[in-house]
């Protein structure tokens, strides 16, 4: 997804968006995945890097979300 794209999204939807990986690079984030309000599950490939992502994206672990573009 292009910055352009994702900035138009953003804006429409009014929430910050985030791009991430897991599994080692895979963008289908429904085959590594699971979270809810409290945790989340993915799969055994995915990097220590894309897990901070994730639990800053989703606010989990008591992430500060200000350091995501916003």
């Amino acid at each position: 997804m292009s910055i352009q794209v994702q900035d138009e999204l953003s804006s429409l939807w009014q929430v910050p968006l985030v791009t991430g990986t897991v599994k080692r690079g895979s963008d289908v984030l429904g085959v590594g995945l699971i979270v809810n309000d409290w945790a989340a599950f993915t799969g055994l490939n995915t990097t220590a890097t894309e897990i901070s992502v994730l639990e800053a994206a989703f606010k989990l672990g008591g992430q500060n979300t200000s350091k995501m573009r916003e």
